[in-house]
């Protein structure tokens, strides 16, 4: 940070935090149609007691109430047709008749977002959700620039669409496109979810069919090399662990321990064991080493490799069943540690799932968490996008060293959360402080010098935006009391002498920092 601030200026924020605005004049009809149908709502039920209608105005904006409403009108529709369709108006109380209008926007809303390709119900509403469709683009340029992508967010059913949605968009153009290696799935046919896609992706019906179709011949080509694989795995790690001397001595002693184990439990079980094994430690080698193995080529580089990635597996492991780090000498340690390294191969790598983007919440087990941490921290590894529950993934785990864009799903109100949030990828050794030396060793100018990236959507008249504001507000509030920073960098804006005002006034403020000259 500090060399930083010498080329770029005291002032100059290392951290860029933008919201992207979501205007209604920008969403489709129907979209537009829900906003105005929850405007109606909430002026009909204000002050009333319609726990619905309030979901429903809190959480418009970031999705977590639309398929309750669905499911609400749904069961309203049930115990009407049940009562004969004696509608509410007829019972003529005020109340009555505030609760029909209620439903008539609630009803409207739900017709409105139930609407998805094939009829396949509401649940693929939220992959429709304007904010979950501007999250996604946000997601993909940086993605095309190279990064990794780090998301938090508190509601757990726009979560998973997020995730299920960029794993469908990935698997789409992989197929399409025919780059690099297959995508890493036998898929059939295309379901629901991928002609959702590809109708985002404007894909006709006849280049998807065709893409599925000639990723069957592409992905059995690649299937042979991974049996290879299977049958090969153990000898190749067992003969780089006991040849080199790059790895440390415990790590090296601990990985050929782990390898004993699971070379007994291959000669009882037979090869078919290894499926999950190999998987793991071909999604945690870099792609250099995967291409040497899928040419066929079985270089030192590549025993190096699987070796490494074997090691940071074992290492995910460790820390679960051996959180002291013993050094390899102990034979229960290394034996408790091996039974963990197969029970986190089956839960982890067993069903085999799309992984560009993978989901870290409660359910997520603890050793799940320190594989996703491994393999989140490897450049070129999947997953390259991790979506993480903020209560889950704010505390405890180094996110840093392949990140630094931080997308904030859903907004929060205080600012030492958002803060902890970053801190994830904020870290000594980050990927940000890495770019940085490198731009400075180039002598780039300030301008060009890498930012850490902050992204909000927000979507425009809501109560999201509304709490954006609050929490930038006390985020100021904030920096002012533990930084001295009395005026933000963003409240002079363009104006030179407001700005050299400020600058003043921020340097006058106390400052307790020990790199303080």
């Amino acid at each position: 940070m500090c060399r930083f601030r010498e080329r770029a200026g005291p002032q100059e924020p290392y951290r860029v935090v933008r919201s992207e605005a979501l205007h209604v004049r920008g969403l489709s009809e129907a979209w537009r149609r829900v906003v105005f149908a929850a405007e109606g709502l909430s002026a009909t039920v204000h002050g009333g007691r319609d726990p619905v209608g309030k979901r429903l105005r809190l959480t418009l904006a970031n999705g977590h109430g639309i398929a309750s409403v669905i499911d609400a009108t749904l069961a309203t529709d049930a115990e009407r047709q049940a009562e004969g369709d004696a509608t509410l108006e007829e019972k003529g109380t005020p109340d009555a008749k505030q609760e029909a209008r209620a439903h008539l926007w609630v009803k409207l809303i739900g017709s409105e977002v139930g609407r998805t390709p094939g009829d396949a119900g509401p649940d693929l509403s939220l992959y429709q959700h304007p904010q979950i469709h501007r999250a996604v683009e946000l997601i993909e340029d940086r993605l095309e620039l190279g990064e990794k992508v780090l998301v938090f967010g508190r509601y757990s059913r726009p979560m998973h669409a997020l995730q299920n949605l960029l794993n469908a968009r990935a698997r789409l153009r992989s197929l399409c496109e025919k780059r690099g290696e297959p995508w890493p799935e036998e898929t059939v046919e295309p379901g629901v979810l991928d002609w959702l896609a590809a109708q985002q992706l404007e894909l006709s019906r006849d280049v998807v069919d065709a893409a599925f179709q000639a990723h069957g011949e592409r992905y059995r080509a690649y299937e042979l090399r991974r049996a290879w694989l299977r049958g090969n795995l153990l000898s190749l790690l067992e003969r780089d662990l006991q040849e080199s001397a790059r790895p440390p001595e415990g790590a090296r002693r601990r990985g050929l321990g782990v390898l004993g184990g699971l070379r007994r439990d291959v000669e009882q079980a037979g090869e078919h064991g290894m499926a999950g094994l190999v998987r793991a430690v071909w999604e945690l080698a870099a792609p250099e080493v995967r291409g040497e193995l899928l040419a066929e080529r079985d270089s030192e580089r590549a025993r190096a490799g699987l070796a490494e990635a074997f090691l940071a597996l074992v290492a995910s492991a460790a820390s679960v069943s051996d959180p002291e780090g013993d050094d390899g000498h102990d034979d229960t340690v290394v034996e408790e540690i091996g039974k963990a390294v197969r029970t986190l191969v089956a839960e982890e790598f067993g069903p085999r799932r799309g992984g560009l983007a993978r989901l870290l919440d409660g359910s997520t087990s603890h050793g799940t968490r320190r594989v996703l941490q491994a393999a989140f921290n490897r450049g070129h590894s999947f997953p390259r996008v991790l979506i993480a529950q903020s209560i889950v993934g704010r505390e405890g785990l180094n996110l840093h060293e392949a990140c630094r864009v931080v997308l904030l799903l859903h907004p929060e109100w205080n600012p030492g959360v958002v803060e902890q949030q970053i801190g994830r990828v904020d870290r000594i050794g980050s990927r940000w402080e890495q770019l940085l030396e490198r731009c400075l060793a180039d002598d780039r100018p300030a301008d060009e010098l890498p930012r850490i990236e902050v992204l909000m959507p927000v979507f425009e008249g809501t109560y999201d935006e509304h709490q954006w504001r609050v929490l930038l507000s006390r985020w100021d509030d904030l920096r002012a009391q533990l930084h001295g920073v009395v005026v933000p960098p963003s409240e002079p804006g363009d104006d030179q002498d407001a700005r050299a005002l400020a600058e003043s006034l921020n340097s006058r403020a106390p400052d307790f920092s020990p790199l303080r000259g």
